[in-house]
């Protein structure tokens, strides 16, 4: 089972996407995902460090050795 805060970035993912990719508007992406188009807004100004923190992710925890 996936954590809600896993799930929640990987919607913001998608919004991300749908908004950059297929040019959906903030008003039709937030009855999509029933948000306020004011919290779609948000996601959209933080893309940069959200898709960062997505990245950063995806790689994985850095392995040390002893």
């Amino acid at each position: 089972m996936k954590s809600f805060a896993k799930r929640e970035n990987e919607v913001k993912i998608e919004i991300i996407k749908k908004h950059t990719g297929q040019k959906i508007t903030t008003s039709k992406l937030a009855k999509e995902y029933n948000v306020n188009a004011s919290t779609i807004s948000t996601i959209l100004s933080l893309k940069a460090k959200i898709l960062e923190h997505y990245e950063k992710n995806l790689a994985g925890p850095e392995k040390k050795s002893v």
